[in-house]
């Protein structure tokens, strides 16, 4: 039985999720620090490879995939930075946030954000296959302005396939069904 809106195989079955997709910042709000630990704990748990989805550019309204210097218009590849090209990336935070969970003996990486909210959570999904996602407790009750942008927690569960799992500041884990 696949939940409507879902592609068949998409966020259901048994077994570990091959990618964990980690909802991560500049490492300002301890909102995504207990996010990130309780993501390095589940893909731990599950064998599966971690990715933090760097949501930065979001949160600040910025684009990361500006155009290039030459004045071409071209833009940079998106792809998986690792601690190397996230430090050369300008994204010190991602670097060093990728050693810690190095350091668990995770395998991770990170793709920074393009757009918002829930479709441009969706497209990492579908981009890097991953099938759980965490996020912050706090999407469950945003704010007013959250609300009225449309990222709400119902908004991601229509948009995004994987299965949400939100992390309180207490390290509590819920699944969303």
């Amino acid at each position: 039985d696949v939940p409507q809106g879902r592609p068949a195989g998409a966020g259901v079955g048994a077994g570990p999720a091959a990618v964990v997709l980690a909802a991560t910042d500049d490492g300002v709000d301890p909102a995504y620090q207990a996010t990130r630990q309780a993501a390095y704990a589940v893909a731990a748990r599950e064998g599966a490879r971690l990715v933090l989805f760097d949501r930065s550019p979001e949160l600040y309204l910025v684009d990361p995939y500006e155009p290039a210097a030459d004045g071409a218009g071209r833009r940079p590849g998106r792809s998986l930075l690792n601690q190397r090209t996230a430090s050369r990336a300008g994204r010190p935070y991602l670097a060093t946030q990728l050693a810690e969970a190095g350091q668990l003996g995770l395998e991770g990486a990170a793709w920074v954000a393009s757009g918002h909210g829930p479709e441009a959570l969706a497209a990492a999904c579908e981009v890097l296959d991953a099938e759980r996602v965490v996020l912050p407790a706090s999407l469950a009750t945003p704010p007013l302005i959250d609300r009225v942008r449309g990222h709400t927690l119902a908004a991601f569960r229509r948009r995004v396939a994987a299965r949400i799992t939100l992390a309180d500041l207490d390290g509590s884990l819920a699944e969303v069904d």
